[in-house]
């Protein structure tokens, strides 16, 4: 598996060709699982996540960008499945802004420029205020829902979801001024 490859060279006539894409992408998506779990989840568990990412990638391939790189798709897909999951069982985990650390066929300046990246958002983080800088960690380290941060912070989930909000876009924002995003 190379970690360039558009979602247009698994297309067969317009169909998604989901067996050479679980051939290909089960040991990456795997070895992302297995970082984030810290064996936190039965290796069943894991595979079931791992199964949930391609049914959703299947479910929705008529929506995706064919000319975009398939690994952050899914990874993407992946993570939120993992979060999903660990709300349902109530765990806590530390979602690392690095977390894909593969080094099974990587390209390294993809690995540098997630560096950078990372180094973007943690720079950027630490120019918010200090109020901001707990939710996003509540919601993204911690996996609370914005409902359980309004409660804790004894505010509205409405705010907490505007503060969301906002700080994603900030982030959005300094990275495309980095020559990352849209």
């Amino acid at each position: 598996m190379e970690k360039n490859q558009t979602i247009k060279m698994y297309k067969d006539e317009n169909n998604l060709n989901l067996e050479k894409i679980v051939t290909d992408y089960t040991p990456y998506l795997y070895t992302i699982t297995y970082n984030i779990c810290n064996n936190k989840l039965s290796n069943e568990d894991m595979e079931e996540i791992i199964y949930e990412t391609f049914y959703a990638l299947w479910k929705n391939s008529e929506k995706i960008h064919e000319d975009k790189p398939l690994s952050p798709y899914l990874s993407g897909i992946l993570k939120n499945i993992i979060r999903k999951k660990f709300r349902e069982n109530k765990v806590v985990y530390n979602l690392e802004l690095n977390d894909e650390k593969i080094t099974t066929d990587m390209d390294f300046t993809l690995e540098i420029e997630e560096k950078e990246i990372n180094s973007i958002i943690f720079r950027e983080l630490q120019n918010l205020s200090e109020k901001d800088r707990k939710i996003f960690k509540l919601f993204y380290y911690y996996n609370k829902t914005s409902k359980e941060i309004a409660k804790m912070l004894e505010t509205n989930d409405l705010i907490i979801r505007s503060r969301l909000h906002r700080i994603r876009k900030k982030l959005s924002k300094r990275l495309e001024e980095n020559g990352y995003g849209k």
